[in-house]
């Protein structure tokens, strides 16, 4: 093979491999720092992550969370915690009874629609011992989801108290991350069981960190939620269209100060038309469509009474 044809098909391979990462999803789900521990059977761990921006996660998906064995292959891999939905930016999980002993554990996450998979962790340390458990407390924002901090009423130096219900002995640290300023963070050390925390019109990952008397350790993580409430919706031109396929399009604001991407990221936007069609877009979704939604009429909307907005 002459040395141009080299060149050609070193390109090839690398264009390919490429392709082969972004099809496997590497890019799109990318795990964070997991402590070395040492963590032990029955305790709870923490991951943090980030979702890519190239795809959009369905309404139904689920994140998972994966132990390695103690080699580090996820050959038979266990699965150790969920989160369904579309955002997140942890999964809580436990670490399964008479795991073995070892210092090359992994975790990686997954989500199902679309189907990704992060890169494998740093390895970290399961030994044999007492399970601990890293916990904490506040005001929920749904009373079924008891992972998710907030109120609904949000508002700036919105004071929330944490209370740490952590194994008892154990010493309880916090790091709450700001996720809509790029990732400010404020350490919290629960010296007492009852903290206070600060927040601003943003919404913050907290992590976990119980360290028992022999060095070992628990994590968990949590949501706080205390966004703004905006409904950028413009109509672009007439608000008016005719039968058949009459194109009607909203502009959304997603950038601005005064934009929905400072709501929430897990928001669903619900839009009933007034033909009897709903649409349901995440914030994603608009982003993909430049910042747009828009319906096609099949049927008439006029006379109809709207119960909606």
């Amino acid at each position: 093979m002459n040395s141009c044809c080299k060149g050609k098909w070193i390109s090839f391979v690398l264009i390919f491999w490429a392709l082969f990462l972004a099809s496997e999803g590497f890019s799109q789900v990318v795990i964070g720092t997991v402590g070395a521990g040492p963590y032990t059977p029955g305790s709870t761990i923490a991951a943090t992550f980030t979702i890519g921006t190239s795809s959009c996660m369905a309404t139904n998906n689920r994140f998972e969370l994966y132990l390695s064995d103690a080699s580090g292959s996820f050959a038979a891999e266990k699965l150790i915690g969920t989160y369904t939905g579309f955002y997140t930016t942890y999964i809580n999980g436990l670490i399964p009874a008479g795991t073995p002993a070892g210092t090359n554990y992994q975790l990686r996450v997954k989500s199902t629609s679309p189907a990704l998979v992060s890169a494998p962790s740093a390895p970290f340390e399961i030994r044999a011992g007492a399970a601990v458990e890293a916990k904490l407390t506040s005001p929920y924002l749904n009373a079924s989801n008891t992972e998710t901090f907030g109120t609904c009423s949000s508002r700036p130096n919105n004071d929330f108290f944490l209370t740490n219900e952590s194994t008892a002995t154990s010493t309880v640290n916090a790091t709450i991350t700001d996720e809509g300023t790029g990732g400010i963070t404020t350490n919290v050390s629960f010296t007492t069981p009852n903290q206070s925390f600060t927040a601003q019109q943003t919404h913050y990952t907290i992590f976990t960190k119980a360290v028992m008397p022999n060095g070992t350790v628990a994590t968990k993580a949590y949501l706080l939620i205390n966004n703004k409430a905006i409904t950028a919706f413009g109509t672009s031109g007439n608000n008016l269209v005719c039968l058949p396929l009459g194109q009607l399009e909203f502009n959304v604001d997603v950038t601005s100060t005064s934009g929905i991407q400072n709501n929430f990221p897990g928001d669903l936007y619900t839009i009933t038309w007034g033909d009897g069609e709903t649409t349901i877009y995440t914030l994603c979704d608009i982003i993909q469509n430049g910042g747009k939604v828009s319906h096609a009429y099949q049927t008439s909307s006029c006379g109809r009474t709207s119960t909606t907005s």
